[in-house]
């Protein structure tokens, strides 16, 4: 899903789920150790400093512990202090807010007060280069218009179905082995990305390139090494992303100083692939120097998180053949993959229960929340500039004060409850964040969505999916929470693809 870089600069990740286990540990190095206070408000006016979480010696044993486990670190913390508290992890703190009414005053501070564009700069200057996020605005601006039409997302569903039809031709054959689906789906959708995003001359040059700059870049992001060295220390990660990065740019400036070479092809008012769209938008058209960064961003935001939803909607399916039956049944009914009831719960329960793990923003500004109490309490918390701001949409998503059965994969809950995302977010509280919220909600959700629902239903009409090696033993339950954006399943499963 989109939500991962992107949602969360929507108004400037799903601006961005960071969710490489010890990134998140390396931009909390850079959160100083500011004061950050509490104060209770009763009849009594206590007064008392913000909790702090501290496990085994100080400082790296919490980073320690975090890197081991991050879900079941904060959610321990969260048992212990309550709705918020800090983190310390190496030089500085990390402030997380665990509670729907806190994700609402998250994902509704404005950018210019805590920047989601800041938290990614932090570990993807070395990606996208200097100047980039100065023009971030303009870009998801132009995203949210370029990726939204109504012809472009039926161009869109139809380059998914037919890429989706070339891969089952390919991992169908009668002597092909059993495959890792995470993998298998991880490649099918760089291709669709690259040919919905950046066009057809991308995909038929450089497609295959793209896909080991993109595993170069995630192999190396997240090195504490970016963030407990200067910018300029030519250190092995830092070197890697360089060439990575500039490799796209020479990518992205040949393909475009061919399509200015033959612009009676490329320059037609109905092009729908993302980047005719930037170079038609005045907002974007004057900005080519900085397409390589955005598309280097993009395919971090699109990529990992739209192959989770994917691959855990199909593993899903595997593990229940009646649910997989009456999805069958519907699609023959329906040929639009948006009138299949069950297609599209199954969709929203992948998005709930396989959700990031966190949020990331910088505050440029102080913040004062107040957290009120079911007695007449409240509690005042005023998080300084300069400090790491966090939620957990995998935790909300989990919670058993807000969802029932939180730890089962139950889409039917969807199909019972037709209103239940919008009454989850009703008022003051936001409880279903896969696309992030508010004034940061992902302007790829549609595309997003109709890509995963896409591929989805291609498979499940054109090929029987069955285990492989290792059968229905195979662990199907640990999540690497590695990656930026979902989790994805830790040693993946191996699967078998058959024509039907």
């Amino acid at each position: 899903m989109l939500t991962l870089v992107l949602e969360h600069v929507s108004s400037p990740p799903a601006a961005m789920m960071i969710t490489s286990l010890c990134v998140v540990g390396a931009v909390s190095a850079l959160a100083w150790s500011l004061p950050v206070t509490t104060t209770t408000r009763n009849k009594n006016k206590n007064k008392n400093t913000i909790p702090s979480v501290a496990v085994g010696l100080p400082i790296l044993g919490n980073l320690r512990r975090y890197c081991e486990d991050p879900v079941r670190f904060i959610d321990s913390a969260t048992r212990r202090h309550g709705a918020f508290f800090a983190v310390p992890m190496l030089l500085g703190r990390t402030i997380w807010l665990r509670s729907p009414q806190l994700n609402k005053k998250y994902l509704e501070t404005p950018e210019d007060v805590w920047s989601f564009g800041d938290g990614m700069g932090m570990f993807l200057n070395k990606i996208v280069g200097p100047g980039y996020f100065d023009h971030l605005k303009a870009f998801v601006g132009s995203l949210s218009r370029g990726i939204s039409r109504q012809a472009t997302l039926e161009h869109y569903g139809h380059l998914a179905r037919e890429e989706t039809c070339k891969f089952l031709d390919d991992v169908s054959l009668p002597e092909s082995p059993s495959t890792p689906l995470f993998e298998e789906v991880s490649l099918l959708v760089h291709k669709i990305i690259v040919r919905c995003l950046m066009g057809p001359d991308f995909y038929d040059h450089h497609v295959d390139e793209l896909y080991e700059l993109l595993h170069d870049m995630e192999d190396n992001v997240g090195s504490l090494l970016h963030t407990l060295l200067p910018a300029w220390v030519p250190h092995a990660p830092a070197r890697r992303l360089w060439a990575a990065r500039d490799r796209m740019r020479d990518i992205f400036a040949r393909r475009l100083r061919a399509r200015e070479a033959n612009p009676k092809q490329w320059q037609h008012q109905d092009a729908l692939d993302y980047i005719s769209y930037t170079l038609q938008d005045a907002s974007t058209a004057h900005l080519t120097k900085f397409y390589a960064a955005h598309h280097s961003l993009l395919m971090f935001a699109a990529h990992t998180s739209t192959v989770a939803s994917v691959a855990w909607t199909l593993l899903e399916l595997l593990k229940s053949p009646d649910r997989l039956a009456t999805l069958r049944q519907e699609l023959r009914a329906h040929g639009d993959v948006n009138e299949s009831p069950l297609l599209d719960a199954l969709v929203k329960e992948t998005g709930r229960h396989y959700a990031g793990h966190n949020d990331v923003r910088w505050a440029r500004q102080p913040k004062t929340l107040r957290i009120p109490h079911a007695s007449d309490d409240e509690d005042v918390v005023t998080v300084p500039a300069g400090t790491v701001v966090s939620i957990s949409p995998y935790l909300t998503h989990h919670d058993p004060d807000v969802w029932a059965h939180p730890d089962t994969y139950r889409p039917e809950r969807w199909i019972e409850q037709p209103d239940l995302a919008r009454r989850m977010n009703d008022g003051t509280q936001l409880r279903y964040i896969p696309f992030g919220g508010g004034r940061h909600r992902c302007p790829g959700e549609k595309m997003a969505t109709l890509l995963s629902k896409t591929v989805v239903a291609t498979v499940v009409q054109q090929c029987d999916l069955r285990w492989g090696v290792g059968g229905d033993a195979q662990n199907t339950t640990a999540l690497d929470f590695s990656k930026v954006g979902s989790p994805w399943l830790k040693g993946d499963v191996q699967v078998c693809w058959s024509r039907r």
